[in-house]
């Protein structure tokens, strides 16, 4: 996993510093999940500098939720439907909790924005849908066994939320056994805590039960992702790079200051612990 994360981490942050090199920084300063906002996805520089900021933390939350089906060794393959999958972070999350496993993965991946990355994590067990999930048409039968949401669930607007559960009803799920799971944003985990709520009322009305529905997760131990998982790796030169990124502007180098008081908000360290991790984690039987 480490070199993997060497691997992509160099070509995402050799072409961001390409682009701070071109331009003004004065766009990223709306690169925000403050008061219910989000990146501009759909903007270079936001996604390449959401990458350098969450892809090795998030690919080591992802992974963790992954062992947590794979310890209990009871699905025969893994079949996810991934909701918001952006660059398939949590697909990687699951070959490396289950690398030692030669069951059969089957991903399917959606998410409204096909990022300019997907080429360099894209896999041939990866099957990807650039669509709104309200406008996605599910087959009628699906063998889906693992639904995950990616820090996603908070993302979809209510009326395609809404129009989401209704086609949830829909479909003849063959799996008797699901998990759904969602990793949550931090700041907004009582609302994805709701949404998931309604999400396992579906699943309860289409036949689904669950013993006990366990609320929102969070780790008891907080620590640096070093110790969490022996693997994980962030640059040193990336993190020295993003915590003075203010001063990478063209034009803080060519007038010695910044322009605006809030330049500096430019600069934010990446997450470099599992602080922020809280989750729910749930199995539907029938």
């Amino acid at each position: 996993m480490e070199d993997f994360i060497k691997d992509k981490m160099s070509i995402i942050f050799s072409d961001f510093i390409n682009n701070v090199e071109k331009e003004p920084l004065c766009d990223l300063k709306s690169f925000s999940f403050k008061d219910g906002k989000l990146p501009d996805y759909f903007n270079p520089k936001h996604q390449q500098l959401f990458l350098l900021r969450y892809f090795p933390a998030y690919l080591c939350e992802y992974k963790y939720l992954y062992e947590k089906i794979y310890n209990e060794a009871v699905l025969s393959d893994y079949n996810v439907l991934s909701i918001g999958c952006g660059c398939f972070l949590d697909y990687h999350g699951l070959t490396f909790a289950s690398s030692k496993s030669s069951k059969l993965i089957k991903y399917t991946g959606i998410d409204i924005i096909e990022w300019s990355y997907n080429n360099i994590f894209i896999d041939s067990n990866i099957e990807f849908h650039q669509k709104m999930i309200e406008d996605y048409q599910f087959p009628e039968t699906v063998d889906y066994n693992i639904i995950f949401f990616p820090k996603s669930i908070s993302e979809i607007s209510d009326e395609g939320f809404n129009i989401f559960l209704e086609n949830l009803k829909k479909i003849n799920f063959s799996s008797n056994r699901i998990y759904i799971i969602s990793s949550n944003r931090d700041s907004f985990f009582k609302y994805d805590e709701v949404r998931y709520n309604r999400i396992i009322d579906v699943f309860r009305y289409i036949g689904y039960n669950c013993n006990k529905i366990k609320p929102t997760q969070e780790l008891k131990k907080k620590e640096a992702f070093c110790y969490f998982d022996k693997h994980f790796y962030y640059p040193d030169n990336v993190k020295n790079y993003l915590n003075t990124l203010h001063e990478k502007c063209s034009e803080f180098i060519k007038n010695n200051n910044s322009c605006y008081d809030n330049c500096g908000k430019l600069s934010r360290s990446p997450i470099l612990t599992t602080n922020y991790i809280s989750f729910l984690f749930n199995v539907m039987e029938r």
